[in-house]
């Protein structure tokens, strides 16, 4: 089964995610101390035109007072207007939830042209230093945003929008990026700028704003020195200038149209990086350093433009000058990571042709190989790890790996073709160490809190990995959901022929791929089954149609009560579902699983309500 599996950093939860191997070149990194940025994007090495999710998770409307989010969804016209200024902002970030028939009552084109038009009117009068006396400014942005990513995802229901929704947003927009003193610091304007700045992401208009926000970036970095960054609910100055990279990123996505504007040529964008580095060097050895770094790579990504080489090779010499790999040695791999990349056939004039080499020896020295089991060997890489912590990793995956085999009774036999008999555990000091050096060797995205890579198991040779992090437990040292991903590979290698793509979009099958991993990891003792059981949000009915849309408490933590509740009560269903897997026959599996229906919802409910008051079930 090729697939990549991203694991996520919730608090106490674990998610996978498929990994498309495309790229247009190495994403910016996201926040080294904010494990929640961006993570309904679920680490994946990013499609520039992929909306952005919310930056925190919506709580359910009952935690929120004075949120009546049906209320919000039914109304249009002047009521809604209303209602959307006046309800607590986590209220309408519940929008980002809403899909299929609910995605096309909240965000149908009519109801979101309301809404333009009030952001229109508030943006008029903003006041940056004085944020809180325009009101409903927040959350109109962010209900626009919403939308467009619940559009993005949900075109069949919502339909597409016209062009006549973009103006109209742009009118809001370029009345915002107007109004002067821009540049003030107060929390309240960080997450307005955030968010208006994210919804060009999400309305697809990166170029269209390329200038205002290269103009932008220049007047905030004169002024805001961007001071100890650490994870907060907030919005903060690295927030914003953070969600202006997103857009350069994205604005390199459509090829001719980047090149016909870059090309004019405009190297504003460049320049006002290029200025950045050199205003805020201090930044380095900080907690801010993190911002310091996405600036470095993404100035090295305008290396692609050969109608504008000569201007960005002499502003990436210079910041190569002064950032090397002894001075500031993450600058300089966030600078060659994006600038190799581009432009490789350079790499003998500036010397880093062996530059990710170079880069993976120095950072991964520790190499230890497991007792080979009975089919399969296990190989530990390491960044700084003692031979004791390597030895009781092995026998964990051992154990493991016999716990994984006796719950499927495979007969240890994989499926055909898998030759992935061996698999590498890379291993790094921390979450920190992870998220940067990880997607500068490897190239994957690393906003998450693991992931799995199995390549192409049919080939000979193939070598399947798995990056993770050290977090210590109790005190104690301890690898961060190594059983979780480390089930994936088994279930790839034991349990499901073809690749993810065949057994994820034939079938539903998402709440197996993640809800046996959290059953084979966490056995009994899933830390949130209790509460989860006694909440009874879904149906088991609703619970097998898990995409990886559905929201992480579904996906994972229901996920996790679907397949403990399948082989405790239903082994004999669970075999069928197995037979189907092994030989690819995901067609039959779709036909069984649509078969069961909704005749196991009540039989679930009981043993949830058992689960629940910690009785035997």
């Amino acid at each position: 089964m090729q697939f990549l599996i991203v694991l996520l950093t919730f608090v106490g939860t674990c998610s996978a995610l498929a990994v498309k191997q495309g790229r247009s070149g190495p994403p910016p990194t996201p926040p080294l101390n904010d494990p929640k940025r961006n993570t309904d994007n679920h680490g994946q090495l990013r499609d520039p035109t992929e909306p952005i999710a919310a930056f925190d998770q919506a709580p359910s409307s009952k935690r929120v007072g004075g949120c009546d989010l049906n209320s919000i969804i039914a109304a249009s016209g002047d009521k809604l207007g209303s209602l959307v200024r006046d309800a607590p902002r986590m209220c309408i970030s519940g929008i980002f939830e809403q899909v299929e028939s609910k995605a096309k009552d909240a965000c149908n084109e009519a109801d979101v042209s309301t809404i333009g038009n009030y952001f229109y009117g508030a943006a008029s009068s903003y006041d940056p230093a004085k944020p809180e006396g325009t009101a409903g400014m927040l959350n109109f942005i962010l209900y626009l945003r919403a939308c467009y990513y619940v559009q993005g995802y949900n075109e069949n229901a919502v339909g597409k929008y016209s062009p006549n929704l973009l103006v109209l947003v742009r009118y809001g927009l370029d009345n915002f990026f107007k109004r002067p003193n821009l540049e003030a610091q107060n929390d309240v304007h960080y997450e307005i700028m955030r968010e208006a700045i994210s919804l060009i992401s999400n309305a697809h208009d990166y170029i269209n704003y390329s200038a205002v926000l290269a103009q932008l970036l220049t007047k905030v970095s004169n002024v805001w020195k961007f001071g100890s960054s650490v994870f907060i609910q907030k919005a903060t100055q690295h927030d914003v200038v953070n969600a202006m990279y997103d857009n350069f990123f994205r604005s390199h996505y459509e090829e001719k149209v980047a090149t016909d504007y870059y090309c004019k040529p405009h190297t504003e964008i460049p320049q006002s990086l290029s200025d950045f580095l050199d205003r805020h060097g201090d930044l380095v050895g900080t907690s801010s350093e993190w911002i310091f770094q996405n600036t470095a790579g993404e100035l090295g990504r305008f290396s692609k433009y050969a109608c504008i080489y000569p201007t960005i090779s002499a502003l990436l010499k210079k910041q190569m000058a002064k950032y090397n790999a002894n001075s500031a040695p993450k600058v300089y791999a966030a600078l060659l990571d994006t600038w190799s990349y581009y432009d490789s056939k350079n790499c003998a004039t500036y010397g880093f042709c062996n530059f990710k080499a170079e880069l993976e020896k120095k950072i991964l020295p520790f190499s230890k190989t497991c007792d080979k089991t009975y089919t399969d060997t296990f190989k530990i890489r390491a960044q700084q790890i003692s031979d004791a912590e390597a030895t009781e990793v092995c026998r964990r995956l051992k154990d493991q790996e016999s716990y994984y085999h006796n719950l499927v009774k495979d007969n240890w036999k994989p499926v055909n073709p898998d030759t992935n008999a061996l698999i590498e555990v890379v291993i790094f000091d921390n979450s920190d160490e992870y998220k940067f050096y990880a997607s500068k060797i490897f190239g994957i995205g690393t906003d998450n809190g693991g992931m799995y890579i199995e390549g192409d198991p049919s080939k000979a040779g193939n070598i399947a990995r798995y990056f993770c992090y050290e977090r210590p437990k109790n005190g104690k040292f301890d690898v961060w959901n190594l059983e979780h991903e480390f089930t994936h590979y088994l279930d790839g290698r034991y349990d499901m022929q073809g690749d993810f793509t065949a057994s994820s979009t034939s079938g539903h099958t998402i709440w197996w791929i993640e809800g046996f991993a959290e059953y084979a990891a966490n056995k009994n003792e899933y830390p949130s089954m209790k509460d989860d059981c006694a909440a009874k949000l879904y149906p088991l009915s609703t619970i097998l149609n898990n995409n990886y849309n559905s929201g992480t408490n579904r996906v994972y933590h229901y996920g996790y009560l679907a397949a403990r509740f399948m082989f405790e009560r239903h082994r004999n269903d669970v075999e069928t579902i197995l037979g189907n897997f092994r030989t690819g026959q995901y067609s039959q599996y779709e036909k069984f699983i649509t078969g069961i229906g909704s005749r196991y919802d009540q039989e679930f409910s009981q043993w949830c309500t058992c689960i629940a008051a910690n009785k035997p079930c």
